[in-house]
């Protein structure tokens, strides 16, 4: 990834405050962090308002890419996060600032981002990781580069899980700056020959189920709504493209589009049931303003009333994060003509 402008700055005021540098590199699942930098210095002694210090300033960013970053091709896919910002608690001086510069979707060791984990809202992973994974940056300021910019390109709601699991991280291992953890833009698809497929942890998808005659869209509603609400997301029309090129390609199709809730005990079933029915008038809406003939689409919303499993403990009456993440969906059924010919 490009070398962050942010970075470049702080190891311009770094050198002007005869600071040092640390890099550790990962690579790899489960292989151990390389420290190919430790504690060497950013400037020469003496007086901080001499020329030739600003002059050094200038041109240690160019240095620091050249001579330990350029080197950081990665050779295996995978990554073990928590080793490496161990490493990085340990050796960072009082006061210094944590740069990582990582997609940080973490696929090996103690953060592996599994399908359990990307059910629960961002916060309470983070928080449960936080303290399986224990890290103290001794309220360090941690800053993040690249964050959730892998070679596979992620929808935005994906993006914003990333963002706000890693603040959380932030806030559970002791550092300060968190509030400013922010997304990068999404940087291009990576094309260069020669490197290992990232793996990408298994993040909520649309999935197709086909048969002769009619093809079956399972649309999570994270990649569909925002929040809790029924105000389709920005990037909509990337999820629903699927659905709407197979209507689009076959006029003899039809559209059923139904939506479900998961079972909470925080909403009573007439909320459950009015959400869902107001989320499938979105989608509908959206699908008919995309050119789709209103004749050959039908929605009903039912709430948390046909499930695909029992969402509820019974032992505590809490929800199960990953069964319940699957209840929340809207599923379009076309009818007519199968996912592919």
């Amino acid at each position: 990834m490009p070398f962050p402008a942010a970075l470049a700055e702080d190891l311009k005021t770094a050198s002007l405050d005869d600071g040092t540098l640390s890099v550790i590199a990962v690579d790899g699942e489960a292989v151990a962090p390389r420290i190919l930098a430790k504690d060497v210095a950013l400037s020469t002694t003496g007086e901080r308002d001499r020329p030739s210090v600003a002059k050094l300033a200038e041109v240690i960013p160019a240095c620091v890419q050249s001579v330990y970053l350029n080197g950081l091709v990665p050779t295996a896919p995978g990554t073990d996060l928590h080793r490496a910002m161990t490493v990085a608690a340990e050796i960072a001086e009082p006061g210094a600032t944590v740069w990582t510069v990582s997609d940080m979707m973490s696929t090996s060791g103690q953060l592996a981002l599994s399908k359990a984990v990307l059910a629960e809202p961002a916060d309470q992973a983070a928080e449960t990781a936080a303290a399986d994974a224990p890290v103290d940056l001794h309220r360090n300021v941690w800053k993040v580069s690249g964050m959730a910019n892998a070679a596979t390109p992620l929808l935005s709601a994906s993006r914003e899980w990333v963002r706000d699991f890693t603040r959380g991280l932030c806030r559970g291992w002791n550092a300060s700056g968190c509030k400013s953890i922010e997304l990068d833009p999404v940087n291009p698809v990576r094309t260069a020959t020669g490197l290992p497929k990232d793996p990408v942890p298994p993040f909520p998808a649309v999935d197709a189920v086909t048969t002769a005659t009619t093809c079956s869209f399972t649309l999570p509603d994270e990649l569909l709504f925002d929040g809790g609400s029924a105000e389709l997301r920005g990037d909509v029309d990337e999820v629903l493209n699927q659905p709407l090129a197979l209507l689009d390609a076959n006029a003899e199709t039809t559209l059923r589009i139904v939506g479900h809730a998961a079972s909470s005990g925080a909403y009573t079933a007439a909320e459950l049931l009015a959400l869902s029915k107001a989320r499938v008038q979105a989608v509908r809406d959206r699908i008919v303003a995309a050119g789709i003939e209103k004749a050959r689409v039908s929605s009903r919303g039912v709430g948390d009333t046909e499930p695909l499993a029992e969402d509820i403990d019974p032992s505590t009456g809490l929800q199960i994060p990953e069964i319940a993440a699957a209840e929340r969906r809207v599923e379009l059924i076309i009818e007519g003509a199968p996912c592919s010919r």
